[in-house]
C-alpha cells in the first residue's frame, strides 16, 4: 500500500473538501460580518443604508457577495449603491 504523504503526484487526487459559505445571509449573520449588533443592522436597513434584501418566504435575506461588494466600496447609502451596481454612478 503506497501512503499519500509519500508520493507527491497523488496529493491533489484526492483534494480536501472545501467549506462553502451560504449565498445568502440572515440579519444575525450581516450583523456578524459587519460587527454590529443585530438591533443596528435592522436600523441601518429601515434607514436605506444597507443594500437591499430580498424576500425569500417570510425570510430576510442579504446576498453575502453583494455586502462583501457593498464593504469594499465604502459602504454608500442604498441609493447610491443600487446607481453604482446598475454603472450609472
Amino acid at each position: 500500500m503506497i501512503d499519500i504523504a509519500d508520493n507527491p503526484e497523488q496529493e491533489d487526487a484526492h483534494p480536501a473538501p472545501s467549506v462553502q459559505l451560504p449565498l445568502l445571509c440572515d440579519i444575525a449573520e450581516v450583523a456578524f460580518l459587519l460587527g454590529i449588533s443585530k438591533a443596528t443592522a435592522w436600523k441601518l436597513d429601515s434607514t436605506g443604508r444597507l443594500p437591499r434584501a430580498i424576500r425569500l418566504g417570510r425570510r430576510t435575506l442579504w446576498r453575502r457577495a453583494e455586502l462583501e461588494a457593498w464593504v469594499a466600496a465604502d459602504a454608500p447609502l442604498r441609493e447610491r449603491w443600487e446607481k453604482l451596481r446598475k454603472g450609472e454612478a
